[in-house]
């Protein structure tokens, strides 16, 4: 099966605000694309900067600047039970994360009325304005993904998928520096 076709039928089945839409293929001119099975960006490339809406309303612009800090995204689609699994191992990890650490959960697709009030977050959420373009951005192929980067946006880590409460810990452990 092509890569694009597999890329085009991920994003069918992982973000249902997509549905309809075959255009989640990368072009093949797209630069510095990940290894065959790589989940998420690789560790070393860096991410571009991301634009959003916050649960206001408001626009932002998430960037990484080389003197910024350290940066934990979390990815994920509303409608994804493992990612609701993984929303309390991410709230403990952020209520206990390293000072300086910068964390944010990005969803994915538009949530429902009313599903913050049942699914609780302990740290900032923003909602994606373009998923396509993110998902391409950062290789997103299942949800949920956490990423780690570093000042000047270096991803220095990736999970993908229900994790361990050991991995996520390290996802949010002091920057080395």
């Amino acid at each position: 099966m092509s890569r694009r076709l597999q890329a085009a039928l991920v994003a069918l089945a992982l973000l249902p605000s997509l549905a309809g839409s075959a255009q989640l293929a990368l072009p093949s001119s797209a630069p510095s694309r990940p290894a065959p099975g790589q989940e998420g960006p690789t560790p070393g490339s860096s991410l571009p900067t991301i634009e959003v809406v916050g649960l206001n309303g408001v626009d932002y612009t998430v960037d990484f600047p080389a003197s910024g800090p350290t940066t934990v995204l979390l990815f994920f689609v509303t409608s994804c039970p493992v990612c609701k699994r993984m929303v309390p191992e991410w709230n403990k990890a952020f209520e206990a994360k390293a000072e300086g650490l910068k964390v944010l959960g990005v969803s994915m697709d538009k949530p429902a009325p009313g599903f913050f009030d049942v699914v609780r977050f302990s740290f900032p959420v923003v909602v994606t304005r373009q998923p396509r373009q993110l998902a391409r951005d950062v290789n997103l192929q299942h949800v949920p993904l956490a990423v780690r980067v570093g000042p000047g946006g270096k991803v220095e880590d990736v999970a993908a998928g229900e994790v361990p409460a050991e991995r996520v810990q390290k996802l949010f452990a002091p920057p080395a520096r």
